[in-house]
């Protein structure tokens, strides 16, 4: 699908989003200056490779902080999933599972994932020292 179809996937059938809708969703998300400097813009093909877009391991801090400010912004109201190696971006999550081995081996808060001291927490120690 384009970009332009994911976003209007998230509309309701009845909503007819149009190309302004799109645009002002981008906005919020403060990614719109981005996509419209993409080849083809709005029209762009996205698939796996394509969540890059929102890929935050590749910013700097600052950057990587306006993009998390822009994703809680549009996820405020639905259920989001989010996967991500930097931990710093998920610590405020109702639920975060931690994935091994193909495997969900913990799940909790941030709070209750470091009080245990399992994997979560020593992915966390890991990621401090670095």
């Amino acid at each position: 699908m384009t970009i332009k179809e994911n976003i209007i996937f998230e509309y309701r059938p009845e909503q007819q989003a149009t190309q302004e809708d799109v645009e002002n969703t981008c906005y919020e998300a403060n990614i719109h200056d981005f996509i419209i400097g993409l080849p083809d813009s709005y029209d762009t093909h996205i698939g796996r490779k394509g969540m890059q877009l929102l890929a935050t391991s590749i910013l700097d801090s600052g950057s990587e902080i306006a993009v998390q400010k822009a994703l809680n912004t549009a996820a405020a109201g639905r259920t989001t999933l989010a996967i991500t190696h930097r931990l710093s971006t998920i610590q405020h999550v109702d639920v975060i599972f931690v994935i091994k081995d193909n495997k969900a081996h913990e799940q909790g808060t941030q709070q209750e994932l470091l009080s245990r001291k399992g994997i979560y927490y020593t992915m966390i120690k890991e990621q401090n020292n670095n």
